[in-house]
């Protein structure tokens, strides 16, 4: 490490020293110029120190500093750690003494390495400064002379902002340099939300944080908007578009025709009142109307913009007044809205309000002049409306006055009910108001309940709300659980007749004992005949009639159970009139039991015949009596299957009778 100009500029100064001139230098030092690091005390040596026998050598008090040098056993050292921000240079100055007299002096420069470990300093811990609100996007707010951080170590400065209130507020400003702090706006303030901004200001001695060593020193900027006056006069109730700017209110009213009102007149959705925009300065409106008053009918109150009437209105008319809200000071900034008034003939209708029950807040202890708050709507003030069926919706009746008849702690002021007295502790009061009609003294009364607590009543409608929302769930419950126990029920009756008919139908497979059901096959035998018909045996009386299986008799002792297959229709025209020529009633039973007997049809043999038929043989009930084969021929399927005697009509058929008296009919 190389040693500052000044200090190498002493050595040829300090050769002649009082004393140096004309003596032989005896005493001698290694080295005369060295480098430490700030901080750390070297463990070796600075330089070997050496005299003859009879000379010492000895620190000077010429060294700078002193101090923080010494020798020992011939050895020079230092005896704490150098500083470099205290001294960036250290001078030895090594006197060589025989006795007193000083025989020469050495010289030994120690230059101190500067080691970053300062953490930079502001001047300032946390700081106020004033911007106006309407201050230009841009502009330099604070000066980097204000800003700018010191660090002994000479390190380069790297500066950030963080935002504290709001979080974001290092958004609405910016540095112009990461080495340069001049603190620009970067958005547009507004007094109206963030009146108050706080800002941390970070300097640090190295460009990234995670370099080693680093040190970063935080001072507070406290920016205090100052609110300008920039925004026009808002007539109330206003709807906020951007937060800037409030979107404001039209009015409309009614007043009867004829006559003349001497109070303010009434107006939907409240009196015609304006505040400053600027509500931190709330200069003080003037109000007057610009245009639409035909024949100064109505007049209106240049401070608190109440609009009554000048005289009576002859017919019904409607007038749009244009009215104008003007800020006192700053004549400049104003605002117009647009007043309906109609002037509405007949007083057929008394005056009546719309609910027999109004519900009222108010905390414990409020003062005098405070509005009752609705308990529906704790952020709102309790209005009482009257409707009244002459004047048309959305324009009240303007002759219509409202009073507290029970009670003198509160009275009404328009529609709105105000504290006349201190609010007592926590209890439920309830008062009876009155609206009169100035034209026809009609009038009605209703009650006001006022909840007097700390906390702001629930709405009923929250209630209500949850109430209806757990019925909703319990009926949605209750009918999911009987539609879910129906469709058990419906499956178990499924299965049930499933089962059933399955052990029906195997046991009609299986050893099914037809004489015990009353059919008896015995009398057919299955033959083949030349032309290739089946033939059965005589029988001496004819069988009974199929009939439709839907004439079966119930399931009993005397009756297997109904087999569960397709109920079988009945046969074709020439079937009925082959059992007429035969003597039989096709809607009759068997003529031997005289009863109607059910159908059953038993397959005992297949064949096809020569024409693609089919051959099936029925029996009636009654197995003892006349056994009837009917043979039907119909067009042969793919593969066989039972045939079902269905109104299909055979091609031809004919009756003929065998040798035992039997007919059989051939297709």
């Amino acid at each position: 490490m190389e040693a500052s100009g000044w200090a190498l500029g002493l050595l040829p100064l300090l050769l002649f020293l009082p004393g140096a001139k004309g003596q032989t230098q005896v005493c001698s030092v290694n080295q005369n110029l060295f480098s430490v690091k700030e901080n750390e005390v070297p463990t070796e040596p600075l330089a070997n120190v050496t005299a003859p026998v009879g000379q010492m050598v000895v620190v000077s008090d010429l060294s700078n500093p002193a101090d923080i040098f010494k020798i020992a056993n011939g050895e020079l050292r230092l005896t704490r750690a150098p500083d470099y921000e205290t001294h960036t240079v250290l001078t030895a100055i090594l006197e060589c003494k025989e006795g007193s007299h000083v025989v020469t002096r050495l010289p030994v420069i120690v230059v101190v390495i500067n080691v970053n470990d300062m953490t930079p300093e502001f001047p300032f811990s946390s700081k106020t400064w004033n911007v106006s609100e309407n201050t230009n996007v841009g502009t330099t707010v604070i000066p980097a002379t204000e800003l700018t951080a010191t660090d002994k170590d000479g390190d380069t400065l790297f500066y950030s902002l963080l935002g504290k209130n709001p979080p974001d507020a290092e958004l609405f400003f910016s540095l112009a340099g990461v080495n340069f702090p001049a603190l620009r706006l970067a958005q547009t303030l507004d007094y109206e939300k963030n009146p108050i901004m706080v800002l941390h200001l970070l300097a640090r001695d190295t460009p990234k944080p995670q370099e080693e060593p680093s040190h970063t020193a935080t001072a507070t900027i406290t920016i205090q908007v100052l609110a300008a006056d920039i925004r026009p006069p808002w007539f109330l109730p206003c709807v906020f578009t951007d937060g800037r700017i409030c979107i404001h209110a039209q009015y409309r009213g009614a007043v009867p025709t004829g006559s003349v009102l001497t109070e303010p007149l009434t107006f939907e959705p409240g009196p015609v009142y304006a505040i400053d925009g600027d509500t931190s300065i709330n200069e003080p409106i003037r109000y007057s109307i610009i245009r639409g008053n035909t024949d100064n009918t109505f007049q209106i109150g240049v401070d608190s913009g109440n609009i009554t009437m000048a005289k009576a209105v002859p017919v019904p008319e409607t007038f749009n007044l244009l009215v104008q809200a003007q800020q006192q000071w700053n004549t400049g900034s104003y605002s117009v809205t647009q007043v309906t008034i109609q002037a509405v003939a007949g007083q057929l209708h008394p005056p009546r309000f719309p609910q027999a029950l109004y519900r009222g807040w108010l905390p414990p202890g409020t003062g005098i002049n405070v509005a009752v708050k609705d308990a529906e709507d704790p952020d709102r003030e309790l209005r009482l409306r009257a409707e009244d069926d002459d004047f048309p919706a959305g324009a009240p009746n303007s002759g219509l006055r409202y009073q507290i008849a029970n009670s003198s702690a509160f009275r009404m002021s328009g529609e709105v009910v105000l504290t006349n007295d201190i609010v007592g502790p926590p209890q439920v009061l309830y008062l009876q108001a009155e609206v009169l009609d100035e034209l026809t003294s009609e009038k009605d009364t209703t009650t006001i309940e006022i909840l007097v607590q700390d906390t702001k009543p629930t709405p009923p409608g929250d209630q209500e709300q949850q109430g209806s929302t757990v019925n909703e769930m319990a009926i949605v419950g209750g009918v999911l659980g009987a539609l879910l126990l129906v469709t058990l029920i419906l499956l178990a009756v499924f299965i049930y007749k499933r089962n059933k008919c399955q052990k029906s139908d195997l046991s009609s497979m299986h050893g099914t004992d037809l004489k015990a059901s009353g059919y008896d096959n015995k009398s057919f035998q299955a033959q083949e005949s030349p032309n290739g018909s089946a033939f059965s045996s005589p029988s001496p009386e004819p069988g009974p009639e199929p009939q439709p299986l839907e004439d079966d008799p119930p399931e009993g002792p005397g009756n297997g159970p109904a087999p569960c297959m397709p109920e079988l229709e009945m046969a074709g025209p020439e079937v009925r009139e082959a059992k007429e020529e035969m003597g039989e009633d096709p809607e009759q039973g068997s003529p031997r039991t005289g009863k109607e007997g059910p159908v059953r049809s038993i397959l005992t043999k297949e064949r096809k015949s020569e024409d693609g038929g089919y051959k099936a043989v029925w029996f009636g009930g009654d197995i003892g009596a006349q056994v009837d084969v009917v043979v039907i021929n119909s067009p042969a399927p793919e593969e066989p299957h039972s045939l079902l005697v269905g109104p299909e009509e055979p091609k031809e058929s004919t009756v003929e009778e065998n040798e035992s008296g039997d007919r059989e009919t051939e297709a």
